[in-house]
């Protein structure tokens, strides 16, 4: 839990150290695109260290070829 803790932290230090700097450039997309991102990646990080079951996308990928037959095994 405490890692989790230190990791929405560091995520907390890295809005405050980088935002200012994409809000005085206008960069919108890019703000929206980095928050996508660090949500992203909080959000899966949490729920390996707290183990959730988190699906893997090579899974969906095979269940689908399996199938449309295009995959034999």
């Amino acid at each position: 839990m405490w890692t989790v803790i230190a990791s929405i932290v560091a995520i907390v230090f890295l809005i405050l150290l980088e935002l200012p700097a994409l809000r005085k450039g206008k960069q919108y997309k890019e703000m929206t695109v980095f928050g996508f991102l660090l949500t992203v990646s909080l959000t899966i990080y949490t729920m390996q260290t707290l183990h959730i079951r988190v699906p893997n996308p090579l899974e969906l990928i095979s269940a689908i070829y399996e199938r449309l037959g295009l995959v034999t095994g």
